[in-house]
């Protein structure tokens, strides 16, 4: 039912559901509230409910959206384009994480745009002291021989607003956010592994920062 834009986007029906997927998003009783005109396109607000997985809690929570589509017409039928969307999305697995004195760091997803590869990271303190975490220091992603760096900007669209100034976390608190590394381009569906580098953080009182340089990601081909 995607646009002919959206499938290009995509690129594939496996790249479309892994968005999906990667976040257990589902929708139900899905009404329509408002049908209008948005320049060639029918603009179309529906109200659903949802479920979905929070990575920062870690739990599936339910809800209810109101949203707006827009349908176009393609020959002789109605597609929607479905755009906002990484155009794949992947789960890392639960040992992606590196620990370094109490201060923890996670990675969730990694979440492909042209252009960038947006990483969904939770910080945890298990120390009993505070920790600052600085991740757009020193972080870096790498890919063979290839460097991207963290993209900054005060749009907060983009860029997390407190990850950017700095996570000051308290004894046994945590915190979920996402970095964008800045990447040349539309990266395809080969075969990938991914190095990535978090820090700097520093534990109150200590003498010197740590930096986390977590287990290889490996992205499956398609």
């Amino acid at each position: 039912m995607l646009a002919r834009a959206s499938r290009r986007y995509f690129g594939s029906y496996e790249n479309y559901v892994s968005v999906w997927k990667a976040d257990r998003f589902s929708s139900t009783h899905g009404i329509a509230l408002k049908i209008a005109r948005d320049g060639n396109a029918q603009l179309v607000t529906v109200r659903q409910e949802i479920s979905y997985f929070n990575h920062g809690t870690q739990r599936l929570m339910r809800g209810q959206i109101t949203t707006g589509y827009a349908v176009e017409e393609e020959d002789g039928a109605y597609r929607i384009d479905d755009g906002g969307h990484p155009y794949r999305s992947v789960l890392a697995e639960s040992a992606i994480a590196a620990d370094r004195g109490g201060a923890k760091v996670i990675v969730r997803e990694l979440a492909f745009y042209p252009r960038r590869v947006e990483a969904t990271v939770t910080f945890e303190n298990d120390s009993n002291t505070f920790i600052t975490f600085l991740p757009y220091g020193r972080s870096l992603l790498r890919e063979g021989s290839a460097v991207y760096h963290p993209l900054r900007t005060r749009d907060w669209m983009l860029t997390d607003r407190q990850l950017f100034l700095g996570l000051r976390l308290a004894a046994n608190a945590r915190y979920t956010g996402q970095i964008n590394f800045l990447v040349p381009g539309r990266l395809d569906d080969r075969t990938r592994q991914f190095a990535l580098v978090i820090g700097p953080a520093l534990a109150q009182g200590a003498d010197a920062p740590e930096q986390f340089s977590l287990p290889p990601i490996h992205v499956a081909a398609r």
